[in-house]
């Protein structure tokens, strides 16, 4: 009988040595895909603080969808759909450049050049013009920091999972699978874009 408890002892011991080493792995592995750093690009992208460019910025975050996830005053908000956290942007604006709001926005990339949160769609508002980008960064400068700062958002061990069996993605992963629309013509320019990123 002893030796059976101290064989089982032996047993479960093992169990456990394993299980912490697949959990280590989970969590290593996950962390080198998301703390991965991509080149960050040249900006071209400047606030304004001309009323109109700032009205325009004010319209266009109901059609690309920024008030969906950070809520109408873009003061972010938990996201049940994706367990995350969306960031508060009025509160980001005193840290952030201007390139550094049009890389989160089109790329999808923070300011050290890793990847923001997967259900962010920078896939798609990487067709977005410079001039759309500059009118949402001027109406996010326009507007006065409140509500509380929210942390970026942080993975949990069955995200990393899913992470590591390519059920979910970060970074650029889906950039090069975003078709563009089919094009009409000059007519139907905006409609196009605003077709491949609303």
């Amino acid at each position: 009988m002893r030796r059976f408890w101290k064989w089982a002892g032996l047993v479960l011991a093992s169990v456990a040595v394993l299980a912490l080493a697949a959990v280590a792995y989970v969590y290593a592995a996950s962390e080198a895909i998301i703390a991965h750093q991509y080149p960050l690009p040249l900006s071209r992208v400047h606030a304004s603080r001309d009323p109109k460019v700032i009205a325009l910025g004010q319209h266009l975050v109901r059609p690309y969808g920024c008030a969906d996830c950070h809520r109408p005053h873009l003061q972010g908000a938990f996201i049940p759909d994706f367990g995350v956290s969306s960031r508060n942007l009025t509160r980001l604006a005193s840290t952030f450049s201007d390139a550094d709001f049009d890389h989160a926005i089109r790329e999808g990339l923070r300011p050290d050049g890793t990847s923001v949160a997967e259900s962010m769609p920078s896939d798609a508002f990487q067709y977005m013009p410079d001039a759309d980008a500059a009118a949402i960064v001027s109406y996010i400068r326009s507007l006065r920091a409140a509500g509380p700062d929210i942390p970026p958002p942080s993975y949990s061990f069955w995200q990393r999972v899913a992470l590591l069996k390519g059920a979910i993605h970060v970074g650029q992963y889906w950039f090069p699978l975003q078709k563009q629309a089919l094009d009409l013509g000059a007519r139907y320019a905006r409609a196009r874009q605003m077709a491949m990123t609303a």
